[in-house]
């Protein structure tokens, strides 16, 4: 009986971060590709799906946003993708960041203010959680001059140049020359 109970535990475990949906894409019977999930879910963000009609508050949020998404080509756009694939893709960047180093980043997250207590400075940053939001991962930021940050907690669209800072020994990484836009 104490194995059976393990063996449930176990799964209930293995199977916490992730989805129904998600684990018919990865386990071969579904036989989309890969560009069929990605344009689902650019049309999933936008709003596209078969059974919603457009609202017209929604179309004009939409158009702001869809304008700042469109206003400067990114090197690495992962504002359509989904919740998942963006974590991944921004705790890649954390490990491999001389990769990205200068490129233009655009991406979707929530927006926090930490105190560093260090020096009674602040940073800036935009949260991205994965779809169970049982894990977060996230990129400080630095916005261009002229713009306000946000209130804490709001959605955003930000944009800039992935960059390196060192203090002492320690790399961190950041986006630098942010603009961003609110979005749902």
């Amino acid at each position: 009986m104490r194995k059976i109970t393990t063996v449930i535990i176990v799964l209930l475990f293995l199977s916490a971060c992730s989805s129904e949906k998600e684990s018919s894409v990865y386990n071969g019977s579904n036989t989309s590709s890969v560009s069929d999930v990605i344009s689902q879910q650019i049309k999933e963000y936008k709003g596209e799906t078969e059974d919603k009609e457009p609202d017209n508050d929604q179309e004009e949020k939409d158009k702001s946003v869809n304008d700042f998404l469109e206003s400067e080509q990114a090197d690495l756009d992962l504002s359509y993708y989904s919740a998942n694939v963006m974590f991944g893709k921004i705790n890649e960047m954390t490990q491999d960041y001389q990769d990205y180093v200068g490129k233009i980043i655009k991406m979707k997250g929530e927006y926090y203010r930490f105190d560093n207590p260090r020096d009674n400075t602040y940073f800036y940053v935009c949260i991205v959680k994965d779809q169970t939001a049982c894990c977060s991962s996230g990129l400080e930021f630095i916005l261009k001059k002229g713009y306000e940050y946000p209130e804490q907690g709001d959605q955003i669209l930000l944009q800039g140049v992935f960059s390196t800072y060192n203090e002492g020994k320690q790399v961190f990484i950041r986006l630098e020359d942010c603009q961003y836009s609110l979005a749902e």
